[in-house]
């Protein structure tokens, strides 16, 4: 199951790009109406951003993710009750970084 989070993505992406000096974050975004999730966020920036991204930070911080993501259930994950398998399935790569192949 992969959830769709395009209108979201079309929004995001039109309220980026009409910015002008503001910093875009959970404020900005609750400010513009948009409902920040970190499901969300994770759609839009998509599996190979996220994954770069972890690959530049310190094994502390991707150890960070890992615990976080090894979490099952509660009201952060929401719509998701079992990330890790999700992530696994839809985020390949980032899945790899954090938990290798063979988990």
């Amino acid at each position: 199951m992969k959830l769709n989070y395009d209108q979201e993505k079309k929004l995001w992406q039109k309220l980026q790009s009409a910015r002008d000096s503001e910093r875009y974050d959970a404020i900005s975004a609750k400010e513009h109406g948009v409902n920040y999730l970190w499901w969300r966020l994770f759609h839009v920036a998509g599996d190979e951003i996220f994954a770069n991204y972890l690959k530049s930070r310190p094994e502390k911080i991707r150890e960070s993710y890992r615990d976080t993501f090894s979490i099952v259930g509660g009201d952060a994950w929401d719509p998701i009750s079992k990330p890790k398998p999700y992530l696994k399935q839809n985020f390949p790569k980032t899945y790899e970084i954090l938990f290798g192949k063979g988990q």
